[in-house]
């Protein structure tokens, strides 16, 4: 048993050496692909034009705190071709010389970040110049407009709030003319109660019971006016709170303008980011070893079964 048990084993370190015979028999033509691949690898590599990087950062404007337009509506219309076109024109620049920019608006923040990948920085960096300056002249006409806005809502909210206090003034003096012909009115009463001892005929027959009753109606008609009066001065009053809340907000805003800021103006980045010189030539130099190896196998496959053939 012992002799069937140590076999695999025996074989094993056999095939071991044979592959070990085979790859120094053929380690000329394994060590000829590894230098052709990887030379040939690093020629190309090397004769790659190297890209660069550019970017920039800005913030959009804001007004009280908020966006005057949201940085993803500005990367939306920066990648637009309006830009494109107008720098196009301006500069001369054809679609092929013309980068791919990637626009991104980092979470939780206002800015927006410009990136491109390029074999010509330079023109790839006017280019960026040229979008933050396009961005920038539409954020100040934006900024403008709404600053406008607020400046003519502000201006309405005061002149409404001025006639609301003439029609508080003019329905105070009022309700204080209702008042006094109300007290009048109680003073009647009072007088007509205070007549003396009547009966029900000599009421009817001097009139004084339908004086009473009539200045008893015109008692309560005058307080569902005074009533109804004090309540359009309360409504009006909390108009007007309302427009004074509104106009605090507005005034504060216009107080909380920032303009458009570039934050990091368009750089070129100082070495190349894709030539992958090295990454390339390690790739090569495994792949010729394999490639090699397997070439030296097949020619001493080919050698020991041709004639079988």
């Amino acid at each position: 048993m012992e002799p069937q048990e140590n076999y695999p084993s025996q074989e094993g370190e056999v095939d071991i050496v044979n592959w070990l015979r085979v790859i120094l028999k053929r380690k000329i033509t394994i060590l000829v692909i590894f230098i052709l691949t990887v030379g040939v690898t690093a020629f190309f590599s090397f004769r790659q034009p190297k890209t660069y990087k550019v970017d920039a950062v800005f913030n959009v404007a804001m007004i009280g705190g908020n966006p005057v337009k949201s940085a993803d509506q500005v990367i939306g219309e920066a990648g637009s071709n309006i830009y494109r076109s107008s720098i196009k024109g301006k500069f001369g620049f054809s679609d092929a010389s013309f980068p791919k920019i990637k626009f991104e608006n980092p979470k939780d923040t206002d800015f927006v970040k410009m990136e491109a990948v390029c074999t010509d920085p330079e023109t790839v960096k006017t280019i960026f110049e040229e979008i933050i300056k396009l961005i920038e002249k539409d954020q100040i006409e934006v900024t403008n407009n709404k600053k406008d806005f607020l400046n003519g809502r502000v201006e309405l909210l005061k002149k409404n709030m001025e006639i609301i206090k003439k029609d508080i003034d003019n329905l105070k003096l009022r309700g204080n003319l209702l008042l006094v012909e109300k007290k009048n009115l109680e003073d009647r009463e009072k007088a007509l109660e205070n007549l003396g001892p009547y009966d029900e005929l000599d009421q009817q027959l001097n009139g004084s019971l339908f004086s009473l009753l009539d200045v008893r109606e015109k008692i309560s008609a005058k307080k569902e006016e005074i009533g109804k009066n004090n309540s359009q001065i309360n409504n009006m009053e909390l108009q007007i709170n309302s427009f004074q809340t509104e106009l605090d907000s507005l005034e504060q805003q216009m107080t909380e303008i920032k303009p458009m800021e570039t934050i990091e103006a368009p750089a070129i980045s100082e070495n190349s980011t894709s030539s992958r010189f090295l990454f390339n030539t390690v790739i090569a130099a495994i792949l010729g070893i394999f490639l090699g190896t397997f070439l030296a196998f097949s020619k001493e496959w080919w050698g020991k079964n041709k004639n079988r053939l």
